[in-house]
Order: C-alpha cells, then sequence, then structure tokens
C-alpha cells in the first residue's frame, strides 16, 4: 500500500478545525492551529477531501515513495 506524508504548514493555518471536524482520526487541534497526527500514513483518499476542504491550503499530503505532491494543488 502507498504512504503519504501528511503535514499543517501552521504558518498558513487559520485554525478552522475543519480538519479536525471530518477527519479527527488524522488531525488534532494543538492551540489555535491544527496538526498531523502522525507525519506518515496510509493512503487515504479521504484526507485528500480534507485537504481540498481546507479554507487556507495550510494541509499537505506528498507520496512518500515518489515525492509527489498530491495537495494543495496549484
Amino acid at each position: 500500500m502507498a504512504r503519504w506524508e501528511l503535514w499543517v504548514d501552521r504558518s498558513e493555518c487559520i485554525g478552522s478545525a475543519v480538519c479536525v471536524a471530518s477527519a479527527g482520526a488524522y488531525f488534532e487541534m494543538h492551540g489555535h492551529q491544527s496538526r498531523a497526527r502522525a507525519s506518515e500514513i496510509d493512503a487515504d483518499e479521504h484526507v485528500i477531501a480534507v485537504a481540498q476542504a481546507c479554507p487556507s491550503g495550510a494541509i499537505h499530503v506528498r507520496v512518500k515513495q515518489t515525492g509527489e505532491l498530491l495537495e494543495p494543488q496549484d
């Protein structure tokens, strides 16, 4: 199974908690901003949907094996 790297760019995060509300298994609040619970996860399309829903585009997802950035897309 593919592995993804997952992180929240704290300089971009506005603390809306959309990610925590919709994917609490992957994200948690830390102070007034969210962060990924793990830096590496099994590929899960739900995480892509959550990253796309992030109002500030702070959620980053990259394929570990290839380095391909899946989100955010330009």
